[in-house]
C-alpha cells in the first residue's frame, strides 16, 4: 500500500509541468493519479508504474474528478495537488505529519505567490500564517485527506459548476458534521505549493463571482457555509489584510 496517494487534475496542462511535480515529489512509497479533463495528455503519458492515468471524455470538472481520484486511490490519505502549482520541500511528508494525528481529518496547506501582482495580494486566504489552526479547506490545491471519512460525506459537491468554488468548505462542513469537531479540519503552514490566484484584476472577478455564486446555491436550506467558515478565526478587516500582504510581499 503506497503512504500517500497524490491526485493531481488537469486540463490542458503541459506535460512538462507534470513530469516536473512527479519528478519532485517522487519518493517510491507514493502513487499519483493524473485525472485528465481535456484529456490533452492522453498520447504523451509515458509508460511509468508510478502514475494512474486517466483520461475522460470531455470536461468532467474538478469535483468529478477529485471523487474519480479518492474512489481509485490505494492509500488511507489522499493529497490533491494544483496542476499548476509548484510543491514545496517536504510537502508529502508535511502533510503525513499532519494526518498522524488521528482526529485530523482534512489539512490544508499554505500557499505563497509564484508573482508579484495585485490579483495575488488579494488572494487573503493562501497564507494564514505560522501557526496550525483550525481552518476549513479553502485551498483544494494543496490539501488532503483521510480517504475512508471523505468518502463516507460524499465526496465533493458534483452538482458544482465545472471550475468548483467553495467545494473544499463544503465538504469541510460535512467532516465537522460527521465528527462533531470543528477542529478535525485544519490549517498547516508545513505543507507549501507557489501558486498564483489569477493573473489579472479581470480573471479575479470573474472567479470571485463565481464563488459568490456558488456560495449562494449551497447555502440554501438549513446549510449556511458562511455562517460555518465565520466560525473560524480570520482577520476580517480587509484594509488591514491588505496593508499585511502589501507588507510582506512588497
Amino acid at each position: 500500500m503506497p503512504r500517500a496517494s497524490v491526485v493531481i487534475v488537469s486540463y490542458r496542462t503541459p506535460m512538462d509541468i507534470i513530469r516536473r511535480n512527479i519528478d519532485a515529489l517522487n519518493d517510491g512509497a507514493t502513487e499519483f493519479i493524473i485525472i485528465d479533463n481535456s484529456p490533452s495528455l492522453r498520447d504523451a503519458m509515458p509508460d511509468d508504474p508510478r502514475m494512474t492515468y486517466v483520461a475522460m471524455k470531455g470536461n468532467a470538472g474538478v469535483c468529478v474528478a477529485r471523487n474519480l481520484g479518492a474512489v481509485l486511490s490505494k492509500a488511507e490519505m489522499v493529497i490533491y495537488l494544483d496542476d499548476d502549482a509548484v510543491p514545496g520541500a517536504g510537502f508529502i511528508d508535511a502533510h503525513i505529519g499532519e494526518h498522524k494525528d488521528e482526529s485530523v481529518l482534512a489539512v490544508r496547506g499554505r500557499c505563497l505567490p509564484k508573482t508579484h501582482n495585485l490579483p495575488n495580494r488579494l488572494a487573503f486566504h493562501y497564507d494564514l500564517g505560522l501557526e496550525r489552526i483550525p481552518s476549513p479547506i479553502d485551498l483544494e490545491g494543496n490539501s488532503s485527506f483521510k480517504r475512508k471519512p471523505l468518502m463516507a460525506v460524499g465526496g465533493f459537491n458534483e452538482q458544482l459548476p465545472l471550475a468548483g468554488g467553495w467545494e473544499g468548505v463544503d465538504v469541510s462542513y460535512r467532516l465537522v458534521q460527521m465528527s462533531g469537531d470543528r477542529s478535525s479540519v485544519i490549517y498547516s503552514p508545513l505543507p507549501i505549493i507557489y501558486h498564483d490566484y489569477k493573473s489579472n484584476t479581470f480573471q479575479l472577478l470573474s472567479k470571485l463571482l463565481r464563488h459568490r455564486k456558488n456560495l449562494g446555491r449551497m447555502s440554501q436550506g438549513q446549510t449556511d457555509l458562511g455562517a460555518f467558515l465565520r466560525l473560524y478565526p480570520r482577520e476580517r478587516n480587509p484594509v488591514g489584510k491588505l496593508k499585511k500582504f502589501l507588507l510582506a510581499y512588497q
